[in-house]
């Protein structure tokens, strides 16, 4: 056996030197684990008595509240006079009178400086404090740092402004300022308030982040530079502390009070603590010190994996943080919307009639959402949720979680790209100031939608996906059909989504429908309306019914109305009033512009429906109040006649000036009706759907009829923010005035004034009503409006137009079911004749 002696000797020597460096290592961790741990919790530091005696003077800047409070407050305690600045003048009074009634040989001198933008002036007077005063005690304390996490390119520039100036020109400032005071004494202490952001780099808080690690860098040299000149610089390195910038409220084994923060940074001036490396800085406290000798001695404060942790944390407080802000965004909104200021009438309006109070699933967030329950088919919510920010404790991907019962190699998950929120919903989200919507920006309900729901308001129907070519939700049984299946295999469709609301109304008085009836919709509404109807038989059940009046291909748009017909003919016996809305009215007056974006045209419904409905929501105590029963009564659905027109006109000077086709809309109207009818008011909007223009010229040429327009009932609401003295009919009709009308068969007329404008948010068509400067109400925000029910011999003549066309003309209704519809729709008919025309038959028949 042969050894090569050289290759041993070379072994040796390695392995010696690595044991060497190995030993060299292990001994410098121990070294510095150990200094770490005196320095820590065993050595004190720096006596404050080194740096003046009792009497001599502490500055403390940020002194108003939190640390800088706590600063003053523990340095009067030692014997050191005060000047205390901030920014606000009475937080420093209450502060000064605080340690003036415990202390009461220690003298206080306040100054109120906003060290955002403080003024040449300001610093001569902080300069003028400090004349024949010895300054022993410099505390660095006042800062700023961003609202929340923020991105970079996000953060305000206002924002950027403030955190440089308050962090470091503020205290570069005081500190040159001071310095002439301290340095013929050769002794005096600069504490600089320094942070963990300017120890490792902080994503989301950058601008904060680099102005402390601007400090670290500035106070270090400047201890360089004094420290032979007897005066000590010592920058604290602090992590959470229970503080109004760190936002936690509660102190634990591992986050100090201010007061123990403050009282160990006292006690360890000059000592370093964990922050290996960093001359005259230390982190006082022993939990800061101990994640500070991890960052700086283990990991590195620049260290990749450090860098990711922290912005992971910062992205999730930045999340909690939006949310909170949303929760804050709708109590604000509900502040400002349904409570109001001391010495300011409150609203006229009980927002209890639409809304339900509640609590978020943490339990303690109180909510304001809709009494409603929403249906729409598979991605027709768009970007909305099910859970919001109100209910988000309850897991958002529980739904998605794969069965057990498939192995997860046999799984393929396909997952449908989110849609995007437009930027109006990212404002709302983020707290931003919202501008106004534009049609461009509008693809889904949900894109204007400024309220939250609750979870169990949305419903989606997942057996059909909107605007599904290949299986679209169209055909009029289509929707019964899935309604009846939904209810078997729920248990009952009422029971699961509407008996919550209903049991948490103290009275209620119905329930209000809006639903399509000319496609699918139609079908799925006559179903419910039926079980509803079984269930709350008392109770009053209005039918908002949305037809599609859009330009189509003939037999296309004849399918529809087909669809309205039976949907008509369905609920006439079971519902107390059908308003049929036209999305697209006839004869528009010029004032109006309306596109073709179905925003536009639910904007302008929603003006008549609002205010139209808004007698019904006043509070108890006006003059005046309405409900569902009482309009039905005016409204003479005790006659069986419940099919009511619905309409509006903006009451404006400008109003009489715009024209359509040489007249206004409104004397079009009124050239029809009755001379025994002047005090009804006419509208230049009339939503109900008409079927003329789909009409065989034949056809509808034996369907006219002479004489003019019978009003039977109409009720109003006028809405303005001006007063309004005129009021035709100031008092409700007595029943005895009721009964004598309709006997007579005079029109019942019934009229409400609210002073309330219809407002017009940033969510709603801003060109919809077309006048030069508003001359409305005089606020841009608002409208006057009157918008009303009437019930008129005119329906009697649009139904039997609907029967013939769609009887005769369409291929929707089977053969089987068209003398079912006819005998329907020519019942409905003739509850609206007047006089000697029967209109129960045409003359072609």
């Amino acid at each position: 056996m042969a050894y090569d002696l050289g290759s041993l000797g070379q072994q040796t020597t390695l392995s010696i030197a690595l044991l060497g460096i190995g030993v060299f290592s292990l001994a410098s961790v121990i070294y510095t684990l150990t200094r770490t741990l005196l320095s820590t919790f065993v050595l004190p530091g720096k006596s404050l008595s080194t740096f003046g005696p009792k009497g001599s003077w502490a500055i403390v800047t940020g002194a108003s509240d939190g640390l800088g409070k706590e600063f003053a407050s523990q340095l009067a305690a030692r014997g050191f006079n005060l000047i205390l600045a901030s920014r606000t003048q009475s937080k420093l009074d209450d502060v000064a009178k605080t340690i003036k009634s415990k202390h009461a040989s220690t003298q206080v001198e306040t100054l109120a400086i906003d060290f955002s933008k403080p003024t040449a002036d300001d610093y001569r007077k902080f300069e003028a404090l400090l004349v024949g005063r010895t300054v022993a005690i410099l505390i660095n304390n006042v800062g700023q740092s961003h609202s929340i996490p923020v991105p970079f390119a996000e953060t305000e520039s206002q924002e950027i402004e403030n955190i440089i100036n308050i962090n470091c020109q503020a205290t570069l400032r005081v500190t040159q300022l001071v310095l002439p005071q301290m340095l013929p004494n050769k002794k005096g202490l600069i504490l600089t308030m320094g942070s963990f952001g300017g120890l490792i780099p902080t994503p989301l808080l950058a601008t904060y982040s680099g102005s402390k690690a601007f400090l670290q860098q500035w106070s270090n040299a400047l201890a360089s530079e004094l420290e032979d000149k007897g005066i000590t610089v010592h920058f604290v390195q602090a992590y959470l502390i229970t503080s109004a910038m760190s936002k936690i409220k509660r102190a634990s084994l591992i986050v100090p009070s201010e007061r123990a923060f403050v009282k160990s940074a006292l006690s360890k001036i000059g000592r370093r603590g964990g922050s290996v490396g960093y001359s005259y800085s230390g982190s006082p406290y022993w939990s800061h010190a101990v994640a500070a000798f991890g960052i700086t001695y283990l990991l590195g404060p620049m260290n990749g994996f450090l860098l990711g942790i922290n912005k992971s944390m910062h992205v999730d407080i930045r999340k909690r943080a939006l949310r909170k802000a949303e929760r804050d965004r709708q109590q604000g909104k509900k502040e400002s919307y349904f409570t109001y200021a001391p010495n300011t009438q409150p609203s006229i309006i009980d927002h209890d009639v639409h809304f339900r109070p509640g609590i978020g699933s943490d339990g303690r967030t109180e909510t304001y959402t809709p009494r409603t329950i929403i249906y729409d088919l598979k991605g027709g919510f768009g970007t909305l949720r099910q859970r919001n920010v109100l209910y988000d404790d309850i897991p958002a991907n529980q739904q998605q979680t794969p069965t057990s019962a498939w192995s997860e190699n046999r799984l393929t998950t396909i997952k449908q790209q989110p849609i995007q929120q437009n930027r109006y919903q990212q404002d709302l989200d983020a707290g931003l100031p919202t501008r106004q919507l534009k049609s461009s920006d509008v693809r889904y309900w949900s894109d204007f939608n400024r309220v939250f729901f609750h979870p169990r308001s949305i419903v989606q129907l997942s057996e059909y996906t909107l605007n599904d070519s290949i299986r679209p939700f169209e055909n009029w049984a289509a929707g019964e059909d899935l309604w009846r299946d939904i209810d078997r295999e729920s248990g009952g469709l009422l029971d699961r989504d509407v008996r919550l609301f209903v049991e948490e109304c103290d009275s209620l008085q119905g329930f209000q429908l809006y639903s399509g009836v000319d496609d699918a919709w139609g079908g799925w509404c006559s179903r419910y309306v039926d079980a509803l109807r079984d269930e709350f038989g008392k109770k009053s059940v209005w039918v908002w019914a949305l037809e599609d009046d859009e330009e189509q291909q003939r037999e296309k748009r004849i399918a529809r109305k087909a669809n309205a017909a039976r949907s008509m003919s369905g609920m006439r016996d079971l519902v107390n009033g059908y308003i049929g809305l036209s999305s697209r009215p006839e004869n528009l007056p010029g004032y109006t512009r309306l596109d073709k974006s179905e925003w536009e045209s639910t904007g302008l419904i929603a003006a008549a429906v609002e205010s139209v409905t808004l007698a019904m929501r006043l509070r108890s105590d006006t003059p005046r109040t309405s409900s569902m029963a009482h309009f039905e009564q005016v409204l003479g659905a005790s006659e069986e006649r419940n099919l009511w027109q619905l309409g509006v006109r903006v009451d404006s000077d400008d109003r009489k000036q715009q024209t359509t086709n040489g007249q206004t809309a409104a004397s079009q109207e009124k050239a029809e009706d009755e001379a025994d009818a002047e005090d009804t008011t006419t509208f230049d909007i009339n939503f109900m759907p008409n079927v003329s223009s789909l009409m065989p010229n034949t056809l509808a040429q034996g369907s006219r009829r002479t004489g003019r327009k019978h009003i039977f009932a109409q009720i109003n609401t006028s809405r303005t923010s001006r007063d309004q003295h005129n009021d035709p009919h100031p008092s409700a009709l007595s029943q005895e005035e009721l009964l004598r009308r309709r006997y007579n068969e005079e029109a019942i007329v019934e009229s409400f004034h609210v002073p309330l404008g219809f407002p017009r948010l940033d969510a709603y068509p801003a060109g919809l009503f077309d006048f030069p400067e508003d001359q409305t109400t005089g606020d841009r925000r608002k409208i006057s409006l009157t918008a009303g029910f009437t019930t008129s011999s005119k329906a009697n003549e649009r139904i039997l137009n609907l029967r013939d066309l769609v009887t005769r003309h369409s291929r929707a209704v089977a053969v089987d079911d068209r003398e079912e519809l006819y005998n329907g729709l020519t019942e409905v008919a003739q509850r609206y004749a007047h006089g000697w025309d029967s209109g129960s038959e045409s003359e072609d028949d």
